[in-house]
């Protein structure tokens, strides 16, 4: 199979490792839907779009946001991806690590980390593809 005709879903792209997993996917030939919060990551993987390399798509989404989970899943309704990532999460605020954490950023750190990415996944299970191919 061509690389050109791979499509992977890199939710949370807006920088760090899945903006370089965007980036090198593209360099590579694939086409990337992208997903991101804020307008910052959506320049960024707009700049990336300008490169040579596969399609970029952007689209935005709150992985906490369940209608904008059903939403974006209504978007990409007949698209085959043949890598999903979900890289989406965050940290905790000011603090080195979650132990340290109030109990509402505790729960909120579990919802965004936790609990989101098993829903994302339910929602897009039927969007990734088996196809037999070598690693490009």
């Amino acid at each position: 199979m061509a690389v050109d005709n791979r499509w992977a879903l890199i939710v949370g792209a807006s920088r760090g490792l899945g903006l370089g997993l965007a980036a090198e996917l593209q360099r590579r030939g694939w086409n990337v839907v992208a997903t991101v919060r804020d307008t910052a990551g959506e320049r960024r993987l707009q700049d990336l779009a300008a490169k040579p390399g596969g399609k970029i798509r952007v689209e935005r989404l709150d992985i906490n946001d369940d209608a904008g989970i059903a939403a974006l899943r209504r978007r990409l309704d007949g698209e085959l991806f043949d890598l999903v990532f979900v890289n989406a999460g965050i940290a905790p605020r000011g603090r080195g690590d979650a132990a340290s954490a109030s109990r509402d950023e505790a729960a909120e750190l579990f919802l965004t980390n936790v609990v989101a990415p098993i829903r994302l996944a339910r929602a897009f299970v039927g969007c990734a593809t088996a196809r037999a191919s070598s690693p490009s």
